[in-house]
Order: C-alpha cells, then structure tokens, then sequence
C-alpha cells in the first residue's frame, strides 16, 4: 500500500534510530508499504513501515488517507499492538480529547479492565455520556479497528491496610514513612532513596514540599531555603523528627518530584517491609505491567496490592489542571497523604511513586525513569 512522507526520512535498515541511515528519502516522497512493526520509540512514536525498497520508516512520518486500510486490528499482534496504543497516545490523544465529551485522560489498558476483552485505548472521562457520541474504535495510520474503552475517572486529585508498616522507627528508615515542610499541616510519603555525586537524598512529590510554586514556577532550585521534616510530626509525634534541605523540585507534564538532602548518611533503606527495591522500569518495558499485581507503602494506607489497569497513559490532575503523561493507572492503592509512596512490582523492580487517586476506583503512580535517567540521580 502507498503511504506518503509528511516530512523527509532517513531510510533505516532496521526499525531503530541506531542503525546507520542508508540515505533519505524527502517529505512527500511516496513509499510502498509492506509491514508494519513494533521498533525503537522515537518521540512516543514506535511504530515503523518496512516498504519494498527494502528500509524501515518511522511511523511519525508516514501518512496514510483517511480511506486507506492497511490492516485490521484484530489481526496484529500483542507487540504490534502495545506500539500502535504507545503511538497514538503521543501523536493524537489531543485530537481524540476534542472529540470526547468530559476527557480527563488516556492510556492503554484491557478493555473493561478485563484480559481476555483485549487490549484497548483506555480513556478516562469525568462521567459518562451517551455512548452513541463516541465511536467504538478509531482508525491511525492505516490499521482500522483500533477499541475504544471509555471508563470513569471522577475527580482525579493529588492526595486500605493489608500489612502494617512502622518505616519511621527502622533503623535505617525504610521508604513509605511521611514526610512535610517544616510546619505544614499536610504530609506525604517517601518515596525513593537516591544518590548522586556520592550525596544522599530522599524523594517525594513536588506537591507535597512545594506545591506554592505552581503554577508560577514549576522548577525549584536552591532558593528560597525551605526544609522538610522526615517522619512528619503531622503524621507521627512518636519518634525523633530529622531535617533535610529541600535542594530540587520539578512540576510539569513528566514530573512531581522534590528531593531533599540528608544530613546523615545511611539512614535510609531503599525498601519497606521485607522488601528491597531492584532495578526500575523504562519507557519500553512500562507496558508489559498491564494486570499484573504492585506493592505500595504509604504513610496513610501502609502495605498495598493492586493491578495495573492500564500504562503510559495521559491523566489531567482534576482539581489543577495540571497534564501528566507516561502514568501508570492501577487499582486504588492510596489515600490523601500517600502522595509520593514507592510502587513496585512482585518482583520488587521499582516502577515510579503515588501522585494522585481519584475518588472512584483508581491510583495514578509516577514513572521513575525520568528522574533516573534525565537527572543524573540512582538508587541502591
């Protein structure tokens, strides 16, 4: 089938960036396409064109008509489809929300939450409306068939016990304990232990330490000197309350995060319970999360289990507006001043931290890549 470039592309011998480019081809160049194939995401896009001149081409720059069917949904499979789910998120979920009456937000996931209804676009509106105004399926860059499951979010904002968990009287402290500014009256949870150039510092969110700078300023650095208290006594008068400089915070699309420095070293434990937390996901390796189970520790709800019901999904925080994309979607593991708590899986690989629930059924936890990978910060 003919597809045009919307802009010039480097004819590629595999579906990656990192394979050296044989030549280019100009936008409007016109392309035969054989296969399409899940590939190296490029700008949330990882869907790649394999044509009859015998090079792959990035999926954000082919275009197909409206009226061109290259394949139906049903026949691709699992791979395939997690990339056309990941690809549309980032390349059309804007038009998508026009389209939507009461759109809070989009993401992969099940349709009805269930696996054997199959994989889905999952979006998430403030409540329902006549089904007969949105489509069941949508088509995007010549598959057609793409299902839609439109599911109730209510009021996202940021903010149940099956273990108790005592993080603030461990020696070192464990993550999931809470944390504040120094003579707040709110508190949150501790997220993740880091390092970086061989200092210490501890993690939650932005909202929780910093939340009256935004939406003026949503990067935080050095002045104006604030500090945080770690257990918080909001939270918890039994145990010695320590300090910390708040030294970074960033607010935006892919970020809710606050860090403060330790005045001690080695007083944290990256863990809680008998668990140690282990390596964390990526963007490529996000997707693969879908129904399976993760832990939280939070200093409200304590030790929690739920399923992830969808990923790399777009969530606008209800109460501020505020659009954050790469979430991942489980059940509702959190309550208000859980914000910040640690997620992740059976296996004890991290997967991000708690910014927000909604008041129905659902928890929305943070990637932790970006902080990782963009910020130069680790974890032991």
């Amino acid at each position: 089938m003919k597809a045009i470039l919307s802009y010039s592309l480097y004819r590629r011998p595999k579906a990656t960036n990192e394979e050296d480019a044989i030549g280019y081809l100009s936008a409007g160049s016109v392309i035969e396409v054989s296969r399409i194939e899940a590939g190296k995401m490029l700008d949330g896009i990882s869907i790649w064109f394999f044509a009859e001149d015998g090079f792959y081409y990035w999926g954000g720059g082919v275009q197909f008509s409206d009226e061109q069917v290259f394949g139906e949904w049903q026949g691709l499979n699992r791979e395939i489809k997690l990339a056309m789910l990941t690809s549309i998120i980032s390349d059309k979920a804007f038009w998508i929300e026009k389209k939507v009456i009461g759109a809070v937000g989009f993401a992969i996931g099940f349709k009805n939450d269930t696996m054997v209804a199959g994989l889905a676009l999952s979006i998430f509106v403030d409540k329902k409306v006549d089904n007969e105004q949105t489509a069941k399926t949508v088509n995007y860059l010549g598959i057609r068939g793409l299902p839609i499951d439109i599911k109730v979010a209510g009021i996202i904002s940021h903010n149940g016990t099956e273990e108790m968990l005592t993080p603030d009287e461990d020696l070192p402290m464990r993550m999931g304990g809470s944390i504040s500014v120094v003579k707040s009256q709110e508190f949150g949870t501790r997220g993740l232990f880091l390092i970086k150039n061989k200092k210490q510092f501890v993690l939650t969110c932005f909202h929780v330490l910093l939340s009256e700078f935004f939406p003026k300023n949503t990067l935080y650095q050095g002045l104006p000197t604030r500090i945080a208290e770690y257990p918080s006594p909001v939270k918890n008068t039994s145990v010695e309350v320590k300090t910390g400089l708040i030294t970074y915070g960033c607010y935006n699309n892919n970020n809710d995060f606050a860090i403060v420095k330790m005045e001690n070293k080695n007083e944290f434990l990256n863990g809680f319970g008998r668990r140690r937390f282990k390596g964390f996901y990526d963007a490529d390796t996000l997707p693969s999360l879908l129904h399976k189970n993760v832990i939280t520790a939070g200093a409200v709800t304590n030790i929690k289990q739920g399923k992830v019901l969808d990923t790399n999904g777009k969530v606008v925080i209800t109460n501020t507006g505020q659009r954050f994309e790469n979430v991942v979607v489980t059940e509702k593991i959190s309550l208000h001043g859980d914000s910040g708590a640690p997620v992740v899986d059976e296996n004890n690989k991290v997967v991000g931290i708690v910014i927000a629930s909604d008041e129905i059924e659902r928890s929305y936890v943070l990637p932790i890549y970006n902080l990782l990978i963009l910020n130069g910060y680790a974890f032991n």
